[in-house]
C-alpha cells in the first residue's frame, strides 16, 4: 500500500472513529434509555406481583376467618341441638320413670286387691279347718302349710314389682297370676276336702 493510500486509510478511519464513538455513544444511551423501561418494567411487574400477592394472601385470611366464624357457629347450633335433645331426652326420661312408677302402683294395687279376694277363702278354709274331724285334721295341717308358702310366694310376686322393668312386668304379672291362681285352687281345695 502507498503512502498515500495509507494516509487516506488512516485519515478515513480517524474521522470514522469519532462517527462510530458518537453513533456508538447514541447506541449506548439508547441501550440504557431501553435498558431503564426495562428496569421500570421489571419493577412494575414486581410491584404488581407483590399486590397481587398481598391481595391473595388477605382474601386467604379472609376465607380462613370467615371459615372459622363458620365453624364457630356450626359449633355453636351443634352444641345448642346437642343441649336441647339432652333436655328433651331427660324430660321423656323422667316422664318413662313416672309412667313406670305409676304402673307398678297399679299393679301393686290389683295385686293386692286379688290377694285380699283370695284370702278370704283362705281364712273362711281356715277357720272350717279349725273345727275339722280328727281323721282329715293332718292331711287338713299339711294343706293349710302350703297354703302359708303359697301366701309368701305372692307376697315376693307382689314385692317383684317394685324392681320390674318395662321389659319384665310381663313376667312378675305372670308369675303373680299363677300363684294367686295357685293359692286360690288350694284353698278351695282344703274347703272341699271339708264338711259343710
Amino acid at each position: 500500500m502507498a503512502k498515500k493510500d495509507f494516509y487516506k486509510a488512516w485519515f478515513g478511519a480517524a474521522c470514522l472513529s469519532p462517527l462510530l464513538a458518537l453513533t456508538a455513544c447514541g447506541d449506548e444511551a439508547k441501550l440504557k434509555e431501553i435498558q431503564k423501561k426495562a428496569d421500570e418494567r421489571v419493577a412494575e411487574a414486581q410491584r404488581e406481583a407483590k399486590e397481587k400477592i398481598a391481595a391473595a394472601e388477605k382474601k386467604l385470611d379472609d376465607t380462613k376467618a370467615e371459615f372459622a366464624s363458620a365453624a364457630e357457629k356450626a359449633k355453636a347450633e351443634a352444641d345448642n341441638a346437642i343441649a336441647v335433645a339432652k333436655e328433651t331426652a331427660d324430660e321423656g326420661v323422667k316422664e318413662a320413670a313416672d309412667a313406670l312408677a305409676r304402673a307398678r302402683d297399679a299393679y301393686k294395687a290389683e295385686a293386692r286387691a286379688r290377694l285380699k279376694t283370695v284370702n278370704k277363702d283362705v281364712q273362711d278354709a281356715s277357720v272350717r279347718a279349725s273345727k275339722a274331724p280328727a281323721k282329715i285334721k293332718p292331711a287338713i295341717d299339711k294343706a293349710m302349710k302350703a297354703i302359708v308358702e303359697k301366701q309368701k310366694d305372692v307376697a315376693k310376686d307382689i314385692a317383684a314389682f317394685d324392681t320390674a322393668t318395662l321389659d319384665t312386668f310381663r313376667n312378675v304379672k305372670g308369675k303373680l297370676d299363677a300363684d294367686l291362681a295357685a293359692l286360690r285352687n288350694a284353698a278351695l281345695g282344703v274347703k272341699a276336702k271339708l264338711p259343710p
